[in-house]
């Protein structure tokens, strides 16, 4: 199978196996700090409504710049 990847899918393989191997690795930490006895969890900070309403504004925006600013510049191109 991996004779007919190219360097760049191999990598993005590699990527997603790490992904999975911290997500693994982190419910397995947190599995094992639950069954401590005196563990309690710390206290819950909420973000404000208006700082996450701006950042999803700004990540909205930032996905729309990167489709539609390559899309500007090939209609500009001569």
């Amino acid at each position: 199978m991996f004779q007919y990847m190219t360097t760049q899918a191999i990598l993005v393989l590699l990527a997603f196996c790490f992904l999975i191997a911290l997500i693994i690795i982190a419910g397995v930490i947190g599995h094992i700090r639950r069954r401590d006895p005196n563990f309690t969890p710390p206290p819950v900070r909420f973000v404000p409504h208006w700082q996450m309403m701006s950042m999803l504004g700004l990540a909205l925006l930032a996905i729309l710049a990167a489709i539609l600013v390559p899309f500007i510049l090939r209609l500009l191109s001569p």
